[in-house]
């Protein structure tokens, strides 16, 4: 999909969505270029909290096709940058990326019922 101009930075917190019972226990948190309108998306990349010695630590994961998505997140960089090693919680890291301005699309609520 090329950039369009309703296209929007956007992230979904998958814990905090209507239907998170059906995922895995793993917490994440998926970030991109989305279509305002709900009809696609340029790239993403995911920050998963992975339980490690029975505690959750954050890593950045990105396909290789999404990559090119990362640079224009480069202000969220710079900011976990600023928390290198700090073990942020997702909560924490959803306020990083309000104060970067990129907009919670999180479904907390199944609207179509």
């Amino acid at each position: 999909m090329k950039a369009k101009a309703n296209m929007i930075r956007g992230y979904h917190h998958y814990s905090r969505c209507w239907y998170s019972e059906v995922l895995p226990e793993d917490d994440y948190i998926t970030i991109g270029i989305y279509d305002s309108e709900g009809c696609g998306m340029i790239g993403e990349f995911t920050v998963t909290w992975h339980l490690v010695t029975q505690q959750p630590f954050p890593r950045l994961e990105a396909y290789d096709d999404s990559w090119s998505t990362l640079i224009q997140f480069s202000d969220v960089l710079e900011k976990m940058a600023e928390v290198n090693d700090k073990n942020i919680t997702p909560l924490e890291f959803c306020k990083l990326l309000e104060s970067c301005g990129v907009v919670d699309l999180t479904e907390e609520t199944n609207d179509k019922e």
